[in-house]
């Protein structure tokens, strides 16, 4: 379940009945694994080809050859759908068949493993997660950086490295970053827009044809067949004109229970500075009583030249609610430079403040982002580095995985976000500081997965390194 909340603050008496309303939401969305988080799911093995053999599933049974069906959210595997006709060839049976979706999920769940906490029954039900970003396609966005490296691209990359992007463009407006966020930390609206692959297959009396026949990225809801007709002899497809899909599968987020909250900023270029951060500051307020926080968005306080004292001088001027009781997850930025006390060139304000101030930072968790895999897996060149941030500092994947190709740390933070809610469905009595401590100590610092650790204790690069859920859930359990 996806909640959308836009805060305007003109005047306190809404301020007060929005944050009213936040408290009763969390009173009743938040807490342990008693809570209600949304459907029960039962979680396939991946490896296997689930079949939807129940008839009532269809919406239609023609003769035509023409059938659909709609997935319910259990099923994340490939489904198949079959139905027979007629014809003087003998009874043969069309089956079209939704692939799994590998250009989606596996950017979120195979690098941390996600299924295998669904099947353990531990999928964030009954947590929340307030993602304060902009939901605005329009918007101009100052994502997790120094605006000045915004003005060179207009989008969630530094322009001066380019290796760890598959795209050189701008983010498709249609596609908004706040969308991308929440859709990495959990819910179950992920990749709704993504489209669907089918596979066509024909099989006459019971023997299988094996097809070629493939359909790709359609966006109707029926795809005509484009098997040449002498792969099968020219009669054999006369007359149909259409094969059966089904709907595409949508693929939850990291924590696929959990409520996540949508609050929106407003990062356009044409926003008030002032008034930018003092959105933020109000969010930050009505969220304070959720259990997870991502922030995947920077600030108009500069950090280019800047001290670490000048920074949190500005940071300071907007004061944090006396007690936030959430995990916060926040993007490191994408400078590529570490964050260094003479100069935050390139690093988020919002990570810097929060990481430092009294009241966020044992429960703050800084990220930067990993690019490549196997062993060339690394710090992306675009990440910020650790640097002072270091004893704060976590790397995760920093790729989307969903219908956009874009890299950065605003999509490493949602990660750890859902694996925060993970967290807390498993055991709901831990605080936000020790959640925070439990992902912070427990990650790998085998960072090329050489089975050889990078370094010990801390480092100024890569903070405490790799995300890893299996070993977080591990730790958490010892407390």
């Amino acid at each position: 379940m996806i909640l959308k909340i836009e805060i305007h603050m003109k005047n306190l008496n809404q301020l007060i009945a929005i944050v009213a309303l936040v408290g009763l939401l969390m009173g009743c969305g938040g807490g342990g694994s008693g809570g209600t988080g949304g459907t029960n799911l039962t979680i396939p093995n991946p490896e296997q080809t689930y079949s939807l053999s129940t008839p009532a599933k269809l919406l239609s049974y023609p003769s035509t050859g023409i059938a659909s069906t709609s997935l319910p959210l259990s099923d994340y595997g490939t489904a198949t759908l079959k139905f027979p006709e007629e014809t003087e060839y003998g009874r043969k049976y069309y089956a079209a068949t939704t692939q799994p979706e590998i250009y989606g999920p596996q950017a979120h769940l195979s690098d941390l493993s996600s299924m295998t906490a669904w099947r353990d029954g531990w999928t964030g039900k009954g947590t929340t997660i307030s993602i304060i970003d902009d939901f605005n396609t329009k918007s101009n966005w100052t994502l997790a950086f120094d605006p000045v490296q915004r003005k060179k691209d207009g989008s969630d990359y530094n322009g001066t490295y380019t290796a760890d992007y598959t795209v050189s463009y701008a983010m498709d407006t249609s596609v908004n970053h706040g969308t991308l966020v929440s859709n990495i930390a959990g819910g179950d609206f992920s990749a709704s827009k993504a489209s669907t692959s089918v596979t066509l297959q024909v099989k006459k009396d019971s023997n299988l044809i094996s097809s070629s026949c493939i359909i790709k990225t359609q966006t109707s809801q029926y795809y005509k067949p484009t098997c040449s007709s002498s792969f099968y002899g020219s009669s054999y497809l006369t007359g149909i004109s259409q094969a059966a899909v089904l709907t595409r599968q949508r693929v939850p987020g990291v924590a696929a229970q959990a409520l996540v909250i949508e609050n929106t900023v407003n990062l356009s270029s044409a926003q008030n500075a002032l008034k930018t951060v003092a959105d933020l500051q109000g969010h930050l307020q009505n969220s304070a009583s959720t259990d997870v926080i991502n922030l995947s968005l920077g600030s108009e306080i500069p950090t280019t030249n800047r001290t670490f004292d000048e920074v949190m001088g500005e940071a300071q001027k907007f004061p944090l609610p006396r007690q936030i009781n959430s995990v916060i997850t926040v993007a490191a930025g994408n400078g590529g430079a570490p964050c260094a006390t003479s100069n935050l060139n390139g690093c988020n304000a919002v990570a810097v403040s929060l990481a430092f101030q009294n009241q966020t930072k044992a429960s703050t968790i800084v990220v930067g982002a990993l690019a490549g895999s196997g062993t060339s897996e690394n710090i992306a060149t675009y990440s910020t580095r650790a640097g002072i941030l270091a004893n704060r500092f976590i790397l995760a994947q920093g790729g989307t995985g969903f219908y956009s190709n874009m890299q950065g740390t605003s999509f490493a933070a949602p990660r750890v976000a859902g694996v925060a809610a993970l967290i807390k469905h498993k055991y709901p009595s831990l605080s936000a500081a020790q959640i925070s401590s439990v992902i912070l100590l427990s990650a790998n610092k085998d960072i090329n997965n050489d089975g050889v650790p990078d370094f010990t204790g801390v480092s100024p690069i890569f903070g405490h390194g790799k995300l890893s859920l299996s070993r977080a859930l591990a730790l958490a359990g010892a407390i």
